[in-house]
């Protein structure tokens, strides 16, 4: 049986609508919703990032500032007198002292007003690639316009990598401008450190510093990144934190890749900084979820599948025996039951189709009871018109045949007297009254046969029927040398037959047995039993040759016979007072194999 018939396809159809569904609706709501609140608290925590970093760089350039501040409000600066080379000296290990106790200055320079370096400690001064020294120039006039500190542009040097120089004004005794204070730091050894710092940055996020020209001045915390100051950042994070501006969202980083950053802009250093992590990582909890749901409803459909196939075999497989049940009733088996035993409304509805199918049954077995009690009424109806016309006429003619028979017989019996009792006449006389009183008795059963019956039924015990027949014709069936088994039970419930009609259709059934098998004997079973608890039934079995299908064809004609003695009545005569009593004689047998008369009486039959 398929599993999914159209039960099952409308089970599954409202499983869908009303769990499936809304359980993907609810899933979807819950992916967007954890996904918002993902992005949500991403957001909060890169914020937080960038806010700190943004500190960290923020207080180390005015540590740094306030530094070289110091330095250049320093009296010594203030007063130095380049033409004293005694004083220079000292103020050289001065300063040396100052850049030794000073964190993150990798060289200290005072530079006159016109540029020139007056005093300079740490590590030598760089040499860019067209040959031409570092030096301050016009950055640092900037500076001393502005009266504040000022930060030069980012360079990149192959074996200090990033590096920046810090300049302020210095103001001489009398308040004019004195040239400047420049410290140079390395970022890579000052700033790197903090943003390198990936603390709740997970196995995707960073940090990092971009400038004005979009070129990355920090290094990156994966191995495959260019070096820091050698390469240009573009991304929409970069541009609007340079643009002043400061917040979080999704974007395409650097790399191509989706990502959830925050970024500051640093006015200070005209810098942006940017925190960010891939919306992979950040949204994976959420990944996760969504595979969990995924399993989750496809486990669900699978076991949706399989309760609905185990719902609908529940359902079709009772439902199509039912239908194969109704078709094999329409077809006229109703003898077929579904065979469902269920404690269920199915179970239910299959017990009343059984019954059902039973009442049908029993209505049917009364119906063919009823039809065949018909049919033989009307063939008794039948039979009987026949024979009251044929009565008439029988008994015409029987009278008329009595009439000149009497007075043979009477004559015979004068010429009896007067002739001796021995002697060829005397043998003949006798042979011709044994013939006379066979014509009468021939008459008879004509006569018997045809005129109608009038019944005088009462409560009788066929077991005493049947001994008193068998007794009617002890010295027949011992003449014949036949042996008797008697099988009939005690105790049979008492039929309502006209007793005087019954016994001589015993009578003649029993004689028709015995003469079977006369002379050369044979055994002659005499049974009885109850069928169905409805008919009582009584066999008479013979041993003799049997019956051929010819025979068995005419054998209820009226003067068919097989013998050269009879008339050819008895079991025309034996059928009439069986059906008589709603009863049905049937003889059975094959050729060789002996006969069976067997009569059915139903019990309580009352008479036709």
């Amino acid at each position: 049986m398929k599993p999914f018939g159209i039960i099952g396809r409308k089970l599954l159809l409202w499983f869908v609508l009303v769990a499936i569904v809304p359980l993907t609706v609810v899933g979807l709501r819950s992916l967007n919703l954890a996904r918002q609140a993902v992005m949500r608290e991403t957001f909060l925590h890169m914020e937080a990032v960038a806010g700190y970093k943004q500190d960290q760089v923020e207080n180390w350039l005015l540590e740094r500032s306030a530094d070289l501040n110091l330095l250049a409000s320093d009296p010594r600066i203030r007063n130095r007198n380049p033409g004293d080379l005694e004083r220079q000296q000292e103020m050289q290990a001065w300063l040396r002292i100052w850049r030794e106790n000073t964190v993150g200055f990798d060289r200290v320079e005072v530079v006159n007003s016109e540029g020139r370096v007056e005093l300079a400690v740490g590590s030598p001064q760089l040499i860019h690639p067209d040959g031409s020294a570092a030096s301050p120039a016009e950055w640092a006039q900037a500076a001393t316009n502005a009266g504040i500190s000022r930060f030069s542009p980012v360079e990149y040097h192959p074996e200090l990598g990033t590096w920046m120089e810090i300049a302020l004004p210095v103001a001489s005794a009398m308040g004019q401008p004195a040239g400047w204070v420049v410290g140079r730091v390395t970022l890579s050894r000052s700033l790197d450190p903090m943003l390198l710092d990936s603390t709740g940055l997970g196995r995707t996020g960073q940090t990092y510093l971009v400038d004005a020209r979009q070129i990355m001045l920090t290094r990156s915390r994966f191995m495959d990144h260019p070096e820091p100051g050698t390469h240009r950042m573009h991304s929409a994070a970069i541009d609007s934190a340079l643009a002043g501006r400061e917040g979080s969202g999704i974007y395409t980083g650097w790399e191509g890749e989706p990502v959830l950053g925050a970024w500051r802009y640093l006015p200070a250093a005209n810098w942006a900084l940017i925190g960010e992590m891939s919306q992979a990582e950040a949204l994976a909890e959420v990944g996760e979820l969504q595979r969990n749901w995924l399993v989750i409803s496809a486990v669900t459909l699978v076991a949706a599948f399989i309760v609905v196939a185990v719902i609908t075999r529940s359902l079709s497989h009772p439902i199509l025996r039912l239908a194969d049940a109704a078709r094999r009733i329409s077809r006229g088996d109703l003898g077929a039951l579904t065979g469902i035993r269920r404690s269920d409304e199915i179970g239910t509805l299959a017990q009343s189709f059984d019954q059902m199918a039973a009442a049908l049954a029993v209505s049917r077995q009364y119906l063919e009871r009823s039809y065949q009690d018909l049919i033989a009424a009307e063939r008794r109806l039948v039979q009987s018109e026949k024979l009251a016309a044929i009565g008439e006429l029988v008994a015409s003619v029987v009278h008329e045949l009595r009439n000149p028979l009497s007075s043979i017989k009477m004559n015979l019996k004068m010429l009896a007297r007067k002739l001796p009792a021995e002697g060829t006449v005397s043998e003949s006389l006798s042979i011709a009254q044994d013939q006379v009183l066979r014509l009468e008795r021939m008459l008879t059963q004509i006569l018997d046969y045809a005129k109608p019956v009038a019944l005088n039924p009462v409560p009788s015990d066929l077991r005493d029927l049947l001994r008193q027949a068998l007794e009617s014709q002890g010295e027949l069936v011992e003449s014949a040398g036949v042996q008797v088994e008697w099988d009939v039970p005690d105790g049979l419930p008492p039929v309502t037959v006209d007793q005087e009609l019954m016994g001589q259709a015993l009578i003649n059934l029993v004689r028709n047995a015995v003469q079977a098998m006369a002379p050369s004997g044979g055994k002659l079973r005499l049974s009885a039993r109850v069928a169905d608890s409805r008919e009582l039934v009584l066999e008479i079995a013979d041993t003799g040759p049997g019956i051929s299908e010819a025979q068995r064809e005419r054998m209820f004609e009226p003067f068919y016979t097989t013998r050269l003695v009879g008339t050819g009545l008895g079991l025309p005569n034996a059928r009439k007072a069986v059906e008589l009593h709603r009863g049905r004689l049937e003889v059975a047998g094959r050729e060789g194999d002996g006969t069976t008369a067997r009569i059915i009486i139903p019990l309580g039959n009352g008479h036709a």
